[in-house]
């Protein structure tokens, strides 16, 4: 039994509850449409908290730009896909029909007429048309500007945040103004002498945890591990190449031969579409797989070379910006890898007729489309941000409800008395310090997939506004109902995401 419940207006009206403001104002769905009470959060939950859903907030609605121009480049390439001229040539059978294209495989493979592939440039004609180029011409000087060298996003951002600093009296944030980690303080064992600060010839003295040469081993070792585990990404992606270039060959033989029922969509059925969607979903899993694994693997990396630089590494926010730094790279290689291979290395290798290059020796090197690699791209991005949205969306809204749930009717077996809602909220979930680490990562990389390769995908500015603006509200449902309140903690910025997202939107100019 509860004595009272944070959806219902405090009975003292000199005390109303600040819990059922934010719940009503902010966390219901209904305010999806509304502008975040950040002074409001910023009270209630501290800078820290207040800082990342102003900046998610202000990329939320920067994104609308992005969005509006994308959609309209997509419904442009809609309108005109019947005027490409490419296709039209293809699907001519006096044209097209006369072109006999060599076997993609060994054995297998026969010889096949350009016609097949009609239909594929019909949807390749969406994607890669005029409107294409401007978009992409676009999101470069929306990620990063050409000639003035200056992101758009990033320094309007900027302007934004030094607003907020003035606002939330942060502006003199100091770092010693921030405690030391316990975790820091417990391993201190060694004490050395500070040679510069001297007061009155009175050396001062400094306590920490290891000493030169025993840093040295920890660093080796630590960097030693980082590079091991981006070779296992890059070992995975060379799997996945590995299963496209052995599945073709299978798809190619007998997809058409032994499957019934397949007259119908025979002609989208082709084993290039078939491979692309079957390794995209395989890429897809592996990458979720590794999510997990990496994340722990990020944490004992800076727990164990955290004390290396002891004068830099005391305080939380240090921490969090150096096990920022590792997990985006992790992150970065995990998810942006297959993209970069179908983008700009797949089908520029293969070749010429009568003499192709195989892999390994055993198998020859994968070819795209005669109209590119760029549907198949398309494909790879549609899965891969669609599907992380969903899963990242079900993994948060469900895993804290459930365990919430279990926790509730245990506790309400064991105990007939009336419980206090203090004591209720105390048996919720616990946000754990680097709950805004995750929520920070998951935006960032989102932002990389719409500045890195939007060229391809025009609708994914469309898909990070719809999933920020329930990512908003989510995560304020979350944190007003299914976490317990963390200690209110100072923030000046977004800390380390700040140049990881300027170096996302120098590159984002490379690649488009």
């Amino acid at each position: 039994l509860l004595q009272s419940s944070f959806r219902h207006l405090s009975l003292d009206p000199n005390c109303p509850s600040e819990r059922y403001l934010l719940y009503r104002e902010w966390a219901h769905p209904k305010n999806i449409f509304k502008l975040q009470p950040l002074d409001f959060i910023r009270k209630y939950y501290g800078e820290k908290f207040g800082i990342y859903f102003a900046w998610l907030g202000f990329y939320t609605n920067i994104l609308t730009v992005a969005a509006a121009v994308g959609v309209g480049c997509f419904l442009y390439g809609c309108l005109t896909k019947d005027n490409c001229t490419w296709s039209q040539e293809v699907c001519d059978p006096n044209i097209g029909g006369n072109i006999i294209m060599c076997p993609q495989c060994d054995r297998v493979c026969t010889y096949w007429n350009l016609t097949i592939t009609c239909e594929s440039s019909k949807k390749l004609c969406i994607f890669d048309s005029f409107g294409t180029l401007v978009f992409a011409v676009f999101m470069g000087i929306w990620g990063k500007s050409i000639s003035t060298t200056l992101n758009f996003f990033l320094e309007f951002w900027k302007r934004r945040q030094a607003e907020l600093e003035y606002e939330w009296d942060t502006v003199e944030y100091l770092e010693q103004e921030e405690q030391v980690r316990p975790e820091y303080e417990a391993c201190c064992t060694h004490v050395v002498m500070n040679e510069i600060t001297q007061i009155r010839n009175i050396l001062i003295t400094e306590h920490v945890p290891y000493t030169a040469c025993r840093k040295c081993v920890r660093m080796t070792f630590c960097t030693s591990a980082i590079f091991f585990w981006i070779l296992l990404i890059i070992a995975s992606v060379v799997g996945i190449i590995v299963y496209r270039l052995s599945v073709f060959l299978v798809f190619s033989a007998k997809l058409s031969q032994h499957i019934s029922g397949t007259e119908a969509i025979r002609k989208y059925l082709t084993p290039q579409t078939a491979t692309s969607v079957t390794a995209s979903l395989i890429s897809f899993v592996v990458i979720m797989i590794l999510n997990i694994i990496y994340e722990k693997v990020a944490i004992l990396i800076t727990d164990f070379s955290m004390l290396l630089l002891y004068l830099r590494w005391k305080r939380g926010t240090d921490y969090e910006n150096s096990l920022t730094t590792k997990m985006f790279l992790f992150q970065f290689v995990n998810y942006y890898s297959s993209c970069f291979y179908i983008a700009f290395f797949k089908g520029k290798f293969v070749g010429h007729p009568g003499s192709p290059v195989y892999w390994l020796g055993k198998y020859r090197n994968e070819e795209c489309d005669p109209g590119g690699c760029l549907l198949e791209l398309t494909t790879q991005l549609a899965i891969i941000v669609g599907g992380k949205a969903i899963w990242n969306n079900i993994q948060e809204v469900l895993l804290p409800l459930v365990k919430n749930l279990i926790g509730r009717y245990s506790a309400a077996a064991k105990s007939e008395k009336v419980v206090p809602r203090w004591e209720h909220d105390y048996h919720l979930q616990p946000i754990g310090k680097l709950g805004l680490f995750y929520e920070y990562l998951e935006m960032v990389i989102q932002f990389g997939f719409v500045t890195l390769f939007v060229a391809s995908f025009p609708l994914a500015p469309l898909l990070a506004l719809m999933n920020n603006m329930l990512e908003i509200r989510l995560d304020a449902w979350k944190l007003t109902t299914q976490f317990r309140r963390m200690v209110p903690q100072k923030a000046q910025d977004i800390g380390a995401w700040q140049p990881i997202l300027q170096g996302i939107a120098i590159l984002a100019v490379v690649t488009n």
